[in-house]
Parts: C-alpha cells; sequence; structure tokens
C-alpha cells in the first residue's frame, strides 16, 4: 500500500471494506482534481491556437502590405530616377546653350 493512502487506512495489515471504499474516494477525487487540470490546460491551448491562428493572418497581411509598399517605392524611385536624369539632361542642354551665347 503506498503512504499516500495509508492516512485513510488504519496500521491493521487486514483491510476492511470502509478502508477500500476509502481508498476509492481518495482515488476518485484525485482523478477529478487531474481532469480538471487536465481540462483547464485544454482550454488554455485551445485558446492559444486561436491566438496563433489570428497573429498568423495578421502576419500574412503585414506581409501582403509591405510587398506592396515595397513596389510602389520601387516604382515611385524608377520614376523619381527617370525624372532626375531628365532634369540633369536639361541642366546640359541650358549650358551649352548659356556657353553658345557668351
Amino acid at each position: 500500500m503506498t503512504s499516500v493512502y495509508k492516512e485513510s487506512v488504519s496500521e491493521k495489515d487486514d483491510l476492511t471494506l470502509r478502508d477500500v471504499v476509502g481508498i476509492l474516494e481518495l482515488t476518485n477525487q484525485k482523478i477529478d482534481g487531474i481532469s480538471t487540470a487536465v481540462l483547464t490546460i485544454n482550454r488554455r491551448a485551445d485558446s492559444l491556437e486561436v491566438r496563433m491562428g489570428s497573429m498568423e493572418r495578421n502576419q500574412e497581411k503585414l506581409r501582403g502590405g509591405i510587398a506592396d509598399m515595397q513596389d510602389d517605392l520601387t516604382t515611385a524611385l524608377a520614376a523619381l530616377d527617370t525624372d532626375s536624369l531628365k532634369v540633369l539632361d536639361h541642366e546640359q542642354r541650358i549650358r551649352r546653350l548659356e556657353k553658345s551665347e557668351a
């Protein structure tokens, strides 16, 4: 007999029906406690799973938004480069014209 149940059983060697019922009741109480703890853990795990799914969806939305921003910036920078080249070419033409007038 284990030490967990010794407190419910007297020190005699022969177990009575009451002793056995007492041990079974203690065992049932402990199993109920464990079952409650497992159910609580399951609910928390389910909650975490829902939160993780939400976080993954949000992360995918952010990735899509970042990709869109990168595309927009690439397009804007390409246009800026083109405009910058046009301005430089224009400045060079103006300098040539100014030199030829002088």
